[in-house]
């Protein structure tokens, strides 16, 4: 039973990821259900003040997210550079340690997103402008809880091998 449940968390934190390059607003309690279902097995070993601190920060940005205005919160516009950097960030943290997951991801999310203001697409944004900023908060946000919290994951289901 534990092999099913694990498999189901890695789907979910695929699911996660995935929604994270869509910008889709679901993608950060999608992350957060993947590590509930993880931490419902014996395999995994998440505190009480790790679910607790990840289950905070993902129903705020969920909240936050479904509060910006619909034309943001859809668009699509400079997330891969985000996710993506964000992603090598969390890779590298992966290999360091849990703080250092959380830290690479900030800081690959804010590389990416300075990536795309400085290229001719994002130009219009105005880096480093009020604009620019804006569009960072409501677009790197999401994208750092959920791939922090599939990379806490990752870190325990890696420990469990």
């Amino acid at each position: 039973m534990s092999t099913a449940i694990i498999i189901i968390s890695a789907l979910a934190a695929l699911a996660a990821v995935g929604g994270t390059f869509m910008s889709r607003p679901w993608a950060p309690a999608a992350a957060f259900i993947a590590m509930l279902i993880a931490a419902s097995s014996d395999a995994t070993d998440f505190s009480a003040a790790t679910i607790i601190f990840w289950l905070a920060a993902a129903t705020i940005v969920t909240i936050i997210v479904m509060t910006l205005p619909r034309s943001v919160a859809s668009s699509t516009t400079g997330v891969p550079y985000i996710a993506g950097a964000a992603l090598c960030g969390l890779f590298i943290g992966l290999c360091i340690s849990h703080a250092a997951i959380i830290i690479g991801t900030v800081t690959g999310a804010l590389l990416g997103a300075i990536a795309y203001c400085l290229s001719p697409a994002g130009r219009s944004l105005g880096f480093p402008g009020r604009k620019a900023v804006n569009y960072l908060c409501a677009k790197a946000f999401p994208i750092v809880i959920t791939l922090c919290i599939t990379g806490e994951l990752i870190a325990a289901l890696v420990a469990t091998i």
